[in-house]
């Protein structure tokens, strides 16, 4: 399928449209690629680390860890992916995310190389009453 869509929230409703066009055989689909598009993936966590998490920061085996503990969140990078995530180097991150996707995998991270940990209070349900 060669879909496009859009989404977009307009006050509480989320309106979603896609349009699927008849393809042209003889032309392919060409998508330029933005160099640093990872900046979307791990920049929020980029972002808080820069806010919260550099005095916190553990050191887990090359890789770098941090709490959040206002959100109870743990977030973890990937040894690969901390060079590149400290410096903002996100063409770089791309790529060696890309070439370790299966180890990636195995070691329990998403593909963009972090692995995000919820702690207790994301099992909470507000609609239940506290056990006794």
């Amino acid at each position: 399928m060669h879909v496009g869509s859009f989404a977009f929230f307009a006050n509480d409703a989320l309106h979603f449209h896609w349009i699927d066009p008849p393809p042209d055989l003889g032309k392919p689909i060409e998508v330029a690629e933005i160099g640093d598009a990872w900046r979307f993936y791990c920049g929020p966590a980029k972002a808080l680390w820069d806010a919260f998490g550099r005095e916190a920061a553990l050191r887990d085996q090359g890789g770098l860890r941090f709490e959040l503990p206002i959100l109870d969140l743990t977030i973890k990078v990937h040894p690969m992916l901390a060079p590149f995530f400290l410096n903002e180097d996100w063409g770089g991150a791309q790529r060696t995310m890309f070439e370790l996707g299966e180890q990636l995998k195995a070691e329990g991270f998403q593909l963009d190389g972090l692995k995000i940990q919820s702690g207790p209070t994301w099992f909470d349900r507000p609609d239940r009453a506290p056990v006794e």
